[in-house]
């Protein structure tokens, strides 16, 4: 059996080798993934045949940073470029900033190597398949062909530069698997790594609203505001229940508590309710919005937006940033030339908001500059609970102590369960850890701390009637024969 590895080898090999890694202008989106988890994309809108069997291929516009002018290039295009030219001979030119070529040879061989891009001087970047391997790519095996660059000069002299020896790699059934951004080309170091396809729908997706608000009973999430200096706030968020709708629409009932600080009077206030949200899929209006790729430039709203997955914040969350009025077309203030330019520092209004995977909007910015005036809003997620998993640091422990509704309150622990909750008409109250022989008293608050009925608690589990009390939250609480509290819990009254 050992005589055969050999020859099997080569031949495999050799059909690597062979084999047709044209697969780069896939139908659907292609997303790559950069070192520190930022995404850019690829997406074909169009493909127009040029001679016999040649094709151009077309991509969305990208609004792009010019470092060297302080302006904002919107005319080509992300990843791979606004357009692409493939040969029936196997070659695809990508176009970069300058609109210089840059060739990759998808049928060329093992050590053979071709021209990939221009340099200063007439020199060149050489490209080389230094070796065909099997690598993962979107989490399978397939075969890949590393292609790695080396400066040259003029006569063909191996030259310094910061892609010596860097390396983009072609996967045979996925197109490039690893790759700079055509854009900055030859001027930056970034490799992006194929991170999905959306055609086949293969690794990670471009985000949906059923997705981002997809909440569990008992997920909790806390936010923290702040208007510039004139106002903060801290909020607390609570699920309490879900209804689905089909696919169409889903409706939570939440627990909702806010602590407000104002320079105004009345300076300090509190809410505490339940609200109700119904997420409406189908009829959301940014759902257009939510469907751009990174970066993606349009124009008729002067906007663009950006997405991204996000390990520092939220592990293993996608996060799509969404922004309104960032980018205007204007002059410069000193006289400069009239470009596309960030909207800070300008007489304009810039919003935009952070939405992530199971956990709704997680940031809110607000900013005008109209001189002479300013105003700046913004709201954060710091803290987040979903079953097992939680992030952050908790603004505090709940919305008894946040509010401070009973003073007694936030000093015991819940030691009381209801049944049915939310309820119709009644529900049954079972105390656990209370000695049946004391004496305990129970008293129903509403959210905003008014009592509206108490008693005798004759035993260790009890029936507690509506009595024409109307929906919402409410407060119950156990308290000993002096009066201080020793349980409490929530009654949501449908």
């Amino acid at each position: 059996m050992k005589k055969l590895l050999f020859p099997l080898f080569f031949f495999w090999i050799n059909i690597l080798g062979a084999q047709n890694y044209q697969n780069i202008c896939t139908p659907g989106i292609t997303f790559y993934r950069s070192p520190d988890n930022y995404f850019i994309a690829f997406r074909s809108d169009s493909a127009l045949p040029v001679g016999v069997g040649d094709t151009l291929f077309f991509s969305y516009r990208a609004i792009r940073t010019l470092a060297d002018t302080g302006c904002l290039d919107t005319t080509n295009g992300s990843i791979l470029g606004r357009k692409i030219y493939k040969t029936q001979t196997g070659w695809f030119y990508l176009f970069n900033r300058n609109g210089d070529s840059l060739k990759i040879n998808t049928q060329a061989a093992l050590n053979q190597s071709w021209r990939f891009c221009p340099l200063a001087a007439n020199g060149y970047l050489e490209a080389k398949v230094t070796s065909v391997i099997s690598d993962s790519v979107l989490g399978a095996p397939d075969a890949v062909k590393v292609i790695t660059l080396q400066a040259k000069d003029a006569g063909n002299n191996n030259i310094a530069h910061l892609l010596n020896q860097k390396s983009i790699r072609l996967s045979q059934h996925w197109g490039l698997s690893r790759m700079l951004d055509v854009f900055s080309v030859p001027n930056d170091t970034t490799f992006y790594t194929l991170a999905g396809k959306s055609v086949p729908a293969v690794g990670i997706q471009n985000l949906t609203w059923h997705e981002i608000y997809d909440y569990n009973v008992g997920d909790e999430f806390h936010f923290t505001g702040l208007a510039m200096n004139t106002a903060s706030w801290k909020t607390i968020m609570k699920v309490l229940s879900r209804t689905d709708y089909g696919l169409d629409s889903v409706k939570y009932t939440l627990e909702h508590c806010q602590q407000l600080w104002s320079t105004t009077y009345p300076y300090y206030s509190t809410v505490y309710d339940t609200i109700a949200e119904t997420f409406n899929f189908l009829e959301n209006p940014q759902s257009s919005w939510l469907s751009r790729l990174p970066g993606e430039f349009i124009r008729e709203d002067f906007s663009a937006d950006d997405y991204w997955f996000s390990t520092q914040y939220f592990p293993e969350r996608r996060q799509k940033g969404i922004s309104w009025g960032g980018f205007l077309f204007t002059q410069a203030w000193n006289g400069g030339d009239t470009c596309w330019r960030t909207g800070n520092g300008y007489s304009w209004t810039i919003s935009s908001g952070n939405y992530t995977e199971g956990l709704g909007r997680t940031r809110t910015y607000w900013y005008q500059a109209d001189p002479p005036y300013f105003a700046q809003m913004e709201e954060n997620l710091v803290y987040y609970k979903k079953g097992t998993i939680s992030w952050g640091t908790p603004i505090t422990t709940d919305c008894f102590t946040l509010l401070s509704i009973e003073s007694k309150v936030a000093k015991v622990q819940t030691g009381i369960k209801v049944a049915p909750n939310p309820a119709e008409t009644e529900v049954q109250v079972t105390l656990q850890g209370f000695n049946p022989d004391d004496s305990w008293n129970y008293t129903l608050y509403t959210y905003s701390g008014i009592s509206v009925c108490s008693g005798k608690a004759s035993s260790n589990q009890f029936i507690l009637s509506r009595d024409g009390n109307a929906s919402g939250l409410y407060i119950l609480t156990i308290s000993d024969r002096d009066g201080a509290i020793k349980g409490r819990t929530r009654i949501i009254y449908k």
